[in-house]
C-alpha cells in the first residue's frame, strides 16, 4: 500500500526538517503549579525536554531564573532525600529519562508557578486531517527530491536544489522575525532586587 509507505516518508522527512532547526514560531510557553512536598513533574506533552532552554519561577509575585543542575551540595543545605521542604525553588534538573524536571528545594506550598521556555515537541501527522508542523511545501520537495533519487531519476538533484534553496528562504525569514532574546534574559540580579534567598539564607543575612 503506496498510501502508508508516502505518510511514513512526509513524517520522516518532516521531523528531519525539525531537528535541523530551532524554527521560532514552534516557542512556546507552559506554566506549572508547584504542589506542596512535590519533588518531580511531568514534563508536558507538548515540551521537547531536549530543547528547554530555561525555567524561570514566580514566587511573592516576582519572576526570576531558576538554575539549571541539582547536586549534592544543595541537597547538603536542603535534603530532598530526606523530605525537607523550603520555600523558594531555585534549581531544577531532568530526571526519569527527561520525562519530569526534578526542582530544588521541595516546595512547601502551592504559591509557585514554574514556567518553562521550550521548543514543541514533534507532532506526527497521523489521520488525514492532520496538519503539518512545518512548512508543507518544504516537505513536499524533499520528499519528491528523495523519491526520484530512489527511483535514480535525474531531475532529483534539481528538485534538491529547490528545496534546499526554499529551507533557506524559510530561514531567512524566520531569523528576520524573531528579534527577540528566547526565555528572557534578565535575572534577578539584573535589576537590582535585594534579598534573594539563596540556599537556606537571606543575602544579607548571614
Amino acid at each position: 500500500n503506496s498510501v502508508p509507505q508516502m505518510n511514513h516518508m512526509l513524517n520522516r522527512v518532516q521531523e528531519r526538517l525539525w531537528t535541523d532547526y530551532d524554527w521560532p514560531f514552534l516557542w512556546i510557553e507552559v506554566d506549572i503549579t508547584s504542589q506542596p512536598g512535590v519533588r518531580y513533574y511531568n514534563i508536558p506533552q507538548e515540551v521537547n525536554p531536549d530543547k528547554i532552554t530555561k525555567i524561570m519561577i514566580k514566587w511573592n509575585d516576582f519572576w526570576y531564573t531558576c538554575e539549571n543542575g541539582i547536586g549534592p551540595e544543595h541537597y547538603n543545605v536542603v535534603d530532598s532525600d530526606e523530605g525537607e521542604m523550603e520555600d523558594e525553588v531555585r534549581r531544577w534538573r531532568m530526571a526519569d529519562e527527561q520525562k519530569k524536571i526534578e526542582v530544588w528545594p521541595i516546595p512547601e506550598t502551592a504559591d509557585q508557578t514554574f514556567r518553562i521556555f521550550a521548543f514543541k515537541s514533534f507532532q506526527k501527522m497521523v489521520s488525514d486531517s492532520d496538519k503539518a508542523m512545518l512548512d508543507d511545501t518544504l516537505i513536499v520537495m524533499f520528499t519528491a527530491a528523495e523519491m526520484l533519487a530512489s527511483m535514480k531519476d535525474e531531475g532529483a538533484q534539481i528538485k534538491y536544489d529547490q528545496a534546499r534553496l526554499h529551507f533557506a528562504r524559510l530561514k531567512a525569514m524566520a531569523t528576520k522575525n524573531a528579534d527577540f532574546t528566547m526565555g528572557g534574559s534578565i535575572s534577578m540580579g539584573d535589576i537590582g532586587v535585594n534579598g534573594r534567598k539563596l540556599w537556606g539564607k537571606w543575602k544579607g543575612q548571614e
